[in-house]
């Protein structure tokens, strides 16, 4: 399917990190970001997208990675975020995360700049911030005085660091931003933070949609993703697809949030958006490194379950 005609250009905001990938007791390096496995989803996909990511001049190799880097607008900070995710058990779900945790914001005159080399052709934004300072709420409303939908993964803006690591608390003004979000993502821990812990992730889910999103998409990893509508006054649950096999979990989350947006251009239902993601996810799953088929082989295992 070829849905690159229905869209200008979706623009992925964010830093791309260095990550060490602890599993098996065996560590390995690779890249990491939201706006990393992102762009692996778009452009198996073959939609339009632009990447503007935060890193050090000295790091500017990592960009080869990318699978388009022609794409990639870089924004040169003093540092570039590192990452380290210890995956200590069998469970996919479950790691230990450590951060070096620089300051390095994105501006509006970072995104300006950025802007006027798409000549303003922009049909949603996706921020994909991994620690908290790194799109400012100022930034945030720069983007939403240009009439940009904006599509937001909410993790960079609960972590909370001692030293190098990482446990989860809201930002004060969280309200402020949830103000200005379209669609929201967040993944289990992150919602019973936001919540009351003892309520039904259906119920975080509404209550947080009160604050502004249309939609409020919880994933739950192995266990699937719950999907609130306000259009709806509902909510979906989502049932995950049985992987292959089991590779690197890491960017699942963000690789969720890129295939529901995409999905939306041809079907804007949240049940049929979560199950694509959904399956999309669990391809990324399967894989050593992000996302790596396309649209027919996604619809393909989606037929065949």
């Amino acid at each position: 399917m070829d849905v690159s005609d229905k869209m200008g250009e979706f623009l992925l905001l964010g830093p791309v990190s260095k990550d060490t990938i602890i599993k098996d007791q065996q560590k390995s390096q690779t890249v990491g970001g939201a706006v990393y496995y992102q762009s692996k989803v778009f452009d198996g996909l073959g939609l339009k997208y632009k990447v503007a990511a935060t890193l050090a001049k000295e790091d500017k190799n990592i960009l080869d990675y990318f699978p388009d880097k022609t794409n990639v607008y870089p924004i040169f900070k003093p540092e570039t975020v590192k990452f380290e995710n210890n995956y200590y058990d069998d469970n996919p779900d479950h790691r230990i995360q450590r951060s070096n945790a620089p300051e390095i914001p994105i501006t509006p005159e970072n995104i300006f700049r950025v802007l006027s080399k798409m000549r303003g052709q922009c049909d949603g934004v996706l921020l994909g911030p991994l620690l908290p300072t790194d799109i400012p709420l100022e930034t945030i409303l720069f983007l939403n005085k240009n009439n940009f939908p904006i599509y937001l993964g909410l993790q960079g803006y609960l972590r909370c660091f001692e030293g190098c690591d990482i446990s989860l608390e809201p930002l004060k003004e969280i309200k402020n931003l949830l103000k200005l979000v379209n669609i929201l993502f967040l993944d289990e821990k992150e919602a019973r933070v936001m919540g009351n812990p003892q309520d039904k992730l259906e119920e975080i889910a509404e209550d947080i949609s009160q604050n502004g999103p249309q939609e409020v998409i919880i994933t739950c990893g192995s266990r699937g993703s719950i999907i609130y509508s306000k259009k709806y006054g509902r909510a979906f649950r989502i049932m995950p697809y049985a992987p292959i096999r089991i590779n690197d979990p890491t960017g699942m989350g963000d690789t969720y949030m890129a295939a529901y947006i995409s999905r939306k251009l041809v079907n804007e239902h949240p049940l049929d958006c979560g199950k694509f993601a959904s399956m999309v996810s669990t391809i990324k799953l399967e894989s050593l490194d992000g996302f790596n088929k396309n649209w027919k082989y996604v619809e393909k295992r989606m037929r065949n379950g």
